[in-house]
């Protein structure tokens, strides 16, 4: 059982507390103000990004596994945190959370993919110490890129194997979640290569 400790947003902790049932493994817990002790036998910190950087010194050197809830913007300046950009869904979040502490139970085993680390427990791309969490789809598409080595991955494959369609499915399914991926990753939007033949990891 982890702690997850909610600082000075008390919206977020009613919400958790009424969808306790989809967070098994957590306790949760509500703090507005700092104290010495606030961090004690806590797994994951969740606060706005602001308040994150304000308490880099209380946060540097133990242990945790942080959650930001914030902006694109803030996450240059928040090193090491998971960042769950605003405006978010219930649903994202508590994913990120469930992801975040299978991570914890299973001490992570990350796989070395581009420029990147994977964390597949918690579906995670991992540069500078920033998480960047995929969806479902996403991470089961990079990982199909990733196992074709230097390959490139028709598109048909990434249908039929992905998404299990039919090599004459018109769709724009691999071009809305690669375009979705980008726009996770920021200035690294060259993770993914492209050419008239498919896709693959550069």
């Amino acid at each position: 059982m982890q702690t997850i400790l909610i600082f000075n947003n008390e919206e977020l902790f009613k919400v958790l507390m009424q969808a306790k049932n989809l967070l098994p493994d957590c306790e949760i817990k509500h703090i507005e103000n700092k104290t010495n002790d606030m961090l004690d036998d806590v797994g994951v910190f969740i606060a706005d990004t602001g308040i994150i950087n304000k308490l880099k010194k209380e946060l540097g050197g133990i242990k945790l596994r942080i959650i930001g809830l914030g902006s694109g913007n803030d996450l240059q300046s928040s090193e090491g945190v998971i960042l769950i950009k605003k405006p978010y869904m219930l649903k994202e979040v508590i994913d990120i959370i469930n992801n975040t502490v299978a991570a914890i139970a299973n001490n992570r085993n990350n796989l070395r993919i581009g420029n990147f680390e994977y964390d597949s427990s918690s579906r995670a791309l991992i540069k500078d110490n920033v998480e960047i969490i995929l969806t479902e789809k996403e991470a089961e598409l990079i990982m199909l890129l990733y196992k074709a080595g230097n390959n490139i991955v028709s598109r048909e494959e990434i249908l039929r194997e992905v998404w299990g369609y039919e090599n004459d499915v018109d769709t724009h399914t691999i071009e809305t979640h690669i375009y979705r991926i980008r726009q996770k990753l920021g200035k690294q939007d060259n993770f993914i290569g492209n050419s008239a033949a498919g896709y693959f990891i550069s």
